[in-house]
């Protein structure tokens, strides 16, 4: 064990791990009660830890700083609960002052607990004490966390109940520091040791508060959401496999979807438009029906597009690669009209296109779900798309829209 400061007020103590320390936090002993006016007499700490903990934050030799504390300091996170640094903001905009007048800020962590979700990182632009923080994954809760979990700039994972994960794949997971003279690593890890989050912090360290993040849309509420940088991901028009689908020739199939370890695959997309460009993120699984009509099947692939936000013929695009040409709604990308032997998908010469590729899509030899047909996703039989139908968007930027009669092409512009 380590020696304890103060032993009859709480249990905080620190330690050093190579080029760190550890200052852990007692929460709950000294704290005011959460629904006590906000002000310079509430506190989480009290007086005694607080003084200690400014002490040995100025005063020690790592390299790095790490505080743990059982409470999350998202400014997002959980408002509608009083249980973390958002009902002590007084105290919380102390610390960040203190570290900010002692540039401490950059040398200094949070690692965090209690939000029950699959692990969360923000790089300091949404923390109440303006330093990186990482929200630790839940191990074993029955149903973790969906709402209210707050903004992370580098990402947070749902904590949705592992019942629906047969494999023990779900949101449940572990933290995990890694710690060099020159740099710490924080990394929000699943149960398998894969890393859903993480944030590198070293000389060079920049927090990107300052993004286009206000104007985005769906708009976070704060800086510092990377996806709205240029730290991000290029196109691809080829990605590495997530989980797949044990499919055969000829099966139809309806969400939810469940890869071959009984795990869900659950249809992700998410768009930000910034100052400059269109952003879609994608797990490429498609939200309805399909047919399986080859011998492949259905995988994730995490795609990231970046698209120009005001549209130009001239810009003739740019990111179009020799099947891509655009993103549907639902993030499955829309190839050109020509499949396997260039017969035409949009106006096939029989009743069936080639791999049975009607309004479903169907998936490439690398397992890639994609569409052909101008119906994007919708069964014209029943659910014809119109002219004022938004599908999807082409990689110039343009939007796209249903089918439109010959006898109207007039009023096009």
């Amino acid at each position: 064990g380590y020696d304890l400061p103060s032993s009859n007020n709480g249990i905080w103590h620190s330690f050093t791990a190579g080029a760190a320390e550890i200052f852990m936090l007692d929460t709950r002993y000294q704290r005011t009660p959460d629904t006590a006016t906000d002000d310079a007499n509430k506190s989480v700490l009290g007086s005694t830890q607080k003084q200690w903990l400014k002490d040995g934050l100025k005063n020690s030799a790592a390299t790095w700083k790490i505080v743990v504390s059982t409470i999350n300091a998202n400014v997002d996170a959980r408002p509608s609960n009083i249980d973390h640094w958002g009902s002590f903001t007084t105290e919380a905009n102390e610390m960040k002052e203190f570290l900010i007048d002692n540039d401490l800020d950059d040398s200094t962590v949070m690692i965090s607990g209690d939000l029950h979700t699959g692990g969360a990182v923000d790089s300091g632009c949404n923390n109440r004490w303006g330093i990186a923080e990482l929200g630790t994954p839940h191990t074993n809760l029955a149903s973790g966390n969906d709402n209210q979990i707050g903004t992370w700039s580098e990402g947070v994972t749902y904590g949705t109940t592992d019942a629906e994960y047969a494999t023990g794949k779900g949101p449940g997971g572990y933290s995990l520091v890694k710690i060099t003279p020159d740099s710490l690593t924080l990394e929000a890890n699943d149960a398998n040791g894969d890393t859903r989050h993480s944030i590198v912090i070293n000389s060079s360290f920049n927090k990107g508060c300052e993004t286009f993040a206000p104007t985005a849309s769906p708009a976070p509420s704060k800086a510092g959401f990377t996806e709205c940088t240029d730290n991000v991901a290029t196109f691809r028009g080829n990605s590495d496999k997530g989980s797949c689908m044990n499919t055969n020739k000829g099966d139809t199939l309806n969400p939810p979807f469940y890869d071959e370890n009984g795990s869900l695959l659950t249809s992700t997309v998410t768009m930000y438009k910034c100052a400059d460009k269109r952003i879609l993120t994608s797990n490429a699984i498609p939200d309805h029906t399909i047919t399986i009509g080859n011998r492949n099947t259905l995988c994730e692939h995490n795609y990231h597009f970046e698209l120009p936000l005001t549209s130009s013929v001239a810009l003739g695009g740019p990111q179009e690669t020799s099947n891509w040409l655009g993103i549907a709604y639902n993030g499955v990308p829309l190839f050109h009209a020509l499949e396997t032997g260039s017969s035409n998908a949009a106006e096939p010469e029989n009743a069936n296109s080639v791999s049975s590729d009607e309004w479903w899509g169907h998936p490439t030899t690398n397992d890639i779900w994609h569409y052909h047909a101008p119906y994007i996703g919708h069964d014209p039989d029943s659910d014809m798309p119109g002219p004022d139908d938004f599908l999807g968007w082409a990689m110039d930027g343009f939007e796209i829209y249903g089918p439109v009669d010959d006898e109207d092409l007039d009023t096009l512009d």
